[in-house]
């Protein structure tokens, strides 16, 4: 979610992954319960700094979020509201999660699946960004 704010509000390589995201240089996986909270955080933030970008990014989401449905709960975050952040990327098998978030970088992977900070993401696949 921060990755995301960030990018909407403040750019920098936050807003660098929005774009190959854009361009469909990569893929970005959600549930519905991370789409909800991805708007409710857009709305919310919106409300404190002037954007005319909120409905395009709310129906970005909308259109561009690969929505699944964990079957599998996992709770091994310090924070449980995160972990549906790990689920959904355990169930569906991602590459990594990006993040911003300390109770999910403390935790440097799970099953397998890094947790990277969006600098350490841009430059680990700078393919993605040319």
């Amino acid at each position: 979610t921060n990755v995301l704010v960030s990018g909407v509000f403040w750019g920098g390589k936050p807003f660098a992954i929005l774009r190959a995201w854009a361009q469909e240089r990569l893929e970005v996986v959600g549930s519905p319960e991370i789409l909800w909270e991805y708007e409710r955080v857009l709305i919310e933030v919106a409300k404190k700094r002037v954007t005319t970008d909120l409905d395009y990014w709310l129906t970005f989401l909308q259109n561009r979020l690969e929505l699944i449905q964990p079957q599998q709960k996992l709770k091994l975050c310090r924070d449980p509201n995160d972990d549906m952040f790990l689920s959904c990327a355990f169930a569906a098998q991602a590459v990594c999660i990006v993040s911003g978030d300390d109770d999910l970088l403390v935790l440097k992977e799970v099953v397998g699946i890094p947790i990277l900070k969006a600098a350490t993401f841009h430059s680990k696949y700078p393919k993605l960004f040319e």
